[in-house]
């Protein structure tokens, strides 16, 4: 996986996927089969683009994301299209354990958060609610957390002009989960 849920049980079950590698073989036409219910676990670009992925593909797609909408760093009009093409954001939610029947996905065990006080990033803190799990079922996991460029030279993501993608260079354009701005 190019992603990981650090000490998330479960993760080894056929339906569990990363986004990249779900995005590459999409891009290859050689989608994989998530079945009709994804989960996608993240909040960034990264995880925007896999879950309007899924859409098109016909899958019933969830976004689930540990705060609020508020605090999701993927850009505002991609979520806003992602749920107007039907797709469904479930805020304050961290997945603990992915449930397998015979080897294959079959749910995702899920605990309710509330927000603290902000972290080194400036956006406020998840905090568990202990005695709030659930479980929601489904065909696909896929991981959009954690993404980093495989480059060290662009492990921190570069300012780039919003209009060019370029971060100050004629012959360098930055995108996605690499760029801001």
């Amino acid at each position: 996986l190019d992603a990981t849920l650090d000490g998330v049980p479960g993760l080894d079950a056929r339906g569990v996927f990363g986004a990249l590698d779900v995005l590459r073989r999409v891009s290859a036409g050689r989608p994989p089969e998530l079945g009709q219910r994804v989960l996608v676990v993240g909040g960034g670009n990264t995880a925007i683009d896999v879950a309007r992925t899924a859409l098109r593909l016909g899958a019933s797609t969830t976004i689930l994301y540990r705060r609020t909408r508020a605090e999701l760093p993927a850009d505002p009009d991609e979520v806003a299209d992602f749920l107007d093409e039907g797709g469904t954001l479930e805020e304050l939610v961290s997945p603990v354990a992915a449930i397998a029947s015979s080897g294959t996905l079959a749910a995702v065990e899920c605990l309710r958060n509330r927000l603290g006080e902000p972290d080194a990033d400036g956006r406020r803190r998840p905090i568990p609610i202990t005695e709030s799990r659930f479980r929601v079922p489904a065909t696909s996991l896929v991981l959009a957390i954690g993404q980093r460029a495989a480059s060290p030279e662009f492990a921190q993501p570069l300012e780039a002009d919003p209009c060019t993608g370029r971060p100050g260079s004629a012959r360098i354009y930055a995108g996605g989960d690499a760029a801001r701005g």
